[in-house]
């Protein structure tokens, strides 16, 4: 018998609002990514794994970065997200690129494969940190990388404060933990690649603040949209409190007298020791 077909444990998993949320986060967050990638100095010839892509994840910054000798294996457990990122790749001319539909808490990719191993906000929603932190040690070669970007929720706010966006916000947290998940997962990366054995290990933060015309104010209202048949069967709201909430928040969101700021992405990066 052959490997079985990757199931989805990830609660946002084949939604549509989920697939323009995924996108959307992509691109603000892509500056953050590409500094990240300059401090590891992710160089051409390199072999690189993104794992849990979603539908672009950072493999364009990456294919740039290993050019024609180097190689990208991006993947995704959701159908529709690998379908989308092979449009995408394509879309984009990145030759060296492939996807591949795998399991990042149990991949059947070749071990000890890759000189960089990546993955972003996947500790955060599906939880397991320890057993997803082994499975990336375990496809990236002895002198290797491994990078991890998790979220941190203290700084998810708007000023002046506003109670229906944080009850939102807890709410949304409060989803994340029900799942197995946790939403401050970034808190943990450096002790947890330090106690792994991971060596010179980097760290580093940011903090978007989007201005009133910026879609991404809104990523509250478009993870509720995305998470709500998930919060209602765990009865965590009930659907009218629910749409009280979000129509709240709606002019929240656009209020340009307001000053919004998103939850930190913690980015950490780690060597693998060569046996």
């Amino acid at each position: 018998m052959g490997n079985p077909e990757p199931t989805s444990e990830y609660v946002l998993a084949g939604n549509t609002s989920e697939l323009e949320r995924l996108r959307l986060q992509a691109r603000v967050w892509e500056p953050a990514g590409e500094r990240m990638l300059d401090a590891i100095r992710v160089a051409p010839g390199w072999r690189c794994v993104d794992l849990g892509s979603g539908p672009v994840g950072i493999v364009k910054a990456l294919s740039h970065r290993v050019g024609p000798t180097g190689h990208v294996t991006a993947t995704d457990i959701d159908a529709k997200h690998i379908e989308t990122l092979r449009d995408y790749a394509a879309s984009n001319g990145l030759t060296n690129v492939s996807v591949v539909r795998d399991d990042a808490y149990n991949s059947r990719l070749q071990p000890s494969s890759f000189d960089f191993v990546h993955v972003r906000y996947v500790f955060s929603p599906v939880g397991r940190a320890a057993h997803l932190l082994s499975s990336l040690i375990s496809l990236c070669r002895g002198g290797g990388i491994v990078a991890a970007e998790e979220t941190i929720a203290s700084t998810w706010a708007c000023y002046p404060t506003s109670q229906p966006w944080n009850d939102l916000r807890d709410l949304i947290i409060r989803a994340f933990l029900a799942r197995g998940g946790d939403f401050d997962s970034g808190k943990l990366l450096y002790s947890m690649f330090r106690n792994a054995g991971l060596k010179e290990i980097g760290i580093r933060a940011e903090v978007l603040c989007p201005l009133p015309d910026d879609p991404y104010r809104r990523i509250p209202l478009m993870f509720a949209t995305a998470m709500r048949s998930f919060m209602l069967e765990r009865q965590l709201i009930s659907a009218p409190e629910l749409d009280r909430l979000v129509a709240a928040c709606e002019p929240i969101a656009a209020d340009p007298n307001r000053f919004h700021m998103t939850f930190t992405t913690a980015q950490v990066w780690g060597r693998k020791p060569v046996a």
